[in-house]
């Protein structure tokens, strides 16, 4: 996503940071500070447009650098978050579970997640970052899939 102005800033904000940082508040009812110092850093370049004459476009694309690496790091949580609920559900025996039909499609929607992830780390180890972005939002959607289908009881 290419960003290059504040409209495309705030509106990567609202379609990704938002959500995101929302949920990571509402598991743990706290905001990381490592969250909160990448939007104090993006909202420093934002200002610079205002008062220090920046150009838009420059400011805007730093600002979103810090607000990825926010999202990025966001995202990281949700799967430590994901991993301990694993931890949990795993002390029991879901084996008999519907013939262990259950026990097949839990393993097999948990090694997806754990490969997507591992392709989101290299490709940001890599420094791929828009790529990592994109799988690491896949990653979020998927462990949301996993909560509704094998851990929610609603």
């Amino acid at each position: 996503m290419t960003i290059k102005n504040q409209k495309d800033l705030y509106t990567f904000y609202n379609n990704y940071i938002k959500p995101i940082y929302c949920e990571i508040e509402a598991r743990e009812n706290e905001i990381p500070t490592e969250l909160l110092f990448e939007i104090h850093s993006a909202f420093d370049h934002i200002k610079r447009i205002y008062i220090d004459n920046q150009k838009e476009e420059e400011a805007c694309q730093k600002a979103a650098s810090h607000l990825k690496r926010g999202v990025l790091d966001a995202y990281k949580l949700k799967l430590k978050y994901f991993n301990t609920e694993i931890k949990n559900l795993n002390k029991i025996d879901i084996s008999l579970i519907d013939n262990g039909l259950f026990l097949r499609n839990y393993s097999k929607e948990k090694l997806k997640i754990i490969e997507v992830a591992k392709k989101a780390r290299l490709d940001e180890s890599n420094e791929n970052i828009e790529q990592a972005f994109e799988q690491w939002f896949e990653v979020s959607l998927l462990i949301d899939g996993f909560e509704k289908d094998f851990i929610k009881t609603d």
